[in-house]
């Protein structure tokens, strides 16, 4: 019985983490909708593309950050050296 609660739990824990890493997408993606020339905290919105396997999106924010303030560090974190996909 142990062993199914741990089990229970990882599971319960993994569906909760997957579901607020849905909702801060979502949230990200509106607000590049809005505020499109604000890069700052888009590492964030890079982490959780990376989170969610989504290479394609991954790479049009890079690209798009990069056309966007290429000097910024923030956007030298996403496009240079951060989540790279194996």
């Amino acid at each position: 019985m142990a062993d199914f609660v741990k089990r229970y739990t990882r599971y319960r824990r993994f569906n909760n983490d997957s579901v607020i890493v849905l909702q801060a997408a979502d949230i990200f993606r509106h607000l590049r909708v809005y505020h499109s020339h604000h890069v700052s905290g888009l590492a964030l919105y890079s982490t959780t593309l990376w989170h969610l396997q989504d290479s394609i999106g991954l790479s049009t924010l890079a690209h798009d950050l990069v056309d966007l303030d290429s000097l910024s560090p923030e956007v030298s974190a996403i496009s240079n050296i951060g989540n790279v996909f194996f």
